[in-house]
């Protein structure tokens, strides 16, 4: 490796870890460092590469931004639960080469666990859960649950008819795709299909024919669907 760049990579690590240890969470900073080896680590990582470096360092400072913002509490980044979310979320970057969406979509999850109305929630797991779930769907994947979720909730508004509900798996992905604004085909979503039914986030097909689509009344979404989508299609409290 050259020298240089050897250097730009160990002062990009030292000032993530700075960062991270002495301002982001100073309360933890001790507990960090001698009992927290393997989230430092991962959070290590994701600074290998200059692209990966760079994002890293955008990542921290929207952090930075919404805890100088109030709209991340500072006694909520000393939790277990927002410590492992940050070790989620630096771990996608440096293993999974994730897409922009799929990292808006685990920084708003981030962002609403985080959120002051959130607070009876910051014992719960379902935020670090739900970003593990989030890490096996890639960007398009993401795009269908979300058409998904709006058409839903227009589906549900009283008197909506340009919002039918749906039964025909063959007028699904059209509809779906429709929704998406132009950033998916039917076929798109068709290829798709299997992995979100398989995932548990979409209801599957009936009949010898699958000429049905289950889960009709939500547009398909499936209970983990709805719940997944209600973080991550919210509106955003990022920067």
């Amino acid at each position: 490796m050259d020298k240089k760049k050897e250097v730009s990579t160990k002062s990009t690590k030292d000032d993530l870890l700075d960062f991270i240890c002495k301002e982001l969470v100073p309360t933890t900073a001790t507990v960090l460092k001698s009992e927290k080896e393997d989230w430092i680590d991962r959070i290590s990582r994701a600074a290998q590469t200059s692209r990966r470096d760079g994002i890293a360092k955008a990542i921290i400072g929207e952090i930075k931004q919404m805890r100088d913002d109030g709209k991340i509490p500072n006694e909520y980044l000393s939790t277990p639960q927002a410590q492992e979310c940050l070790g989620e979320l630096f771990d996608a970057l440096a293993n999974d080469a994730p897409d922009e969406k799929y990292l808006i979509a685990l920084k708003k999850i981030f962002a609403k666990a985080a959120s002051k109305e959130n607070m009876d929630e910051w014992l719960s797991e379902r935020p670090q859960q739900l970003m593990r779930i989030c890490r096996k769907l890639n960007g398009d994947e993401l795009t269908i649950l979300s058409a998904c979720f709006h058409y839903r909730k227009r589906m549900k508004m009283t008197g909506n008819d340009d919002y039918p509900e749906i039964s025909s798996a063959e007028q699904w992905p059209n509809a779906v795709a429709k929704d998406s604004n132009n950033a998916l085909t039917p076929g798109i979503v068709d290829h798709y299909e299997e992995n979100l039914i398989n995932m548990k986030l979409i209801g599957g097909r009936n009949h010898a024919d699958r000429s049905e689509i289950q889960r009709s009344q939500d547009f398909r979404l499936t209970p983990l669907g709805i719940e997944l989508c209600e973080f991550i299609d919210e509106p955003s409290t990022l920067p």
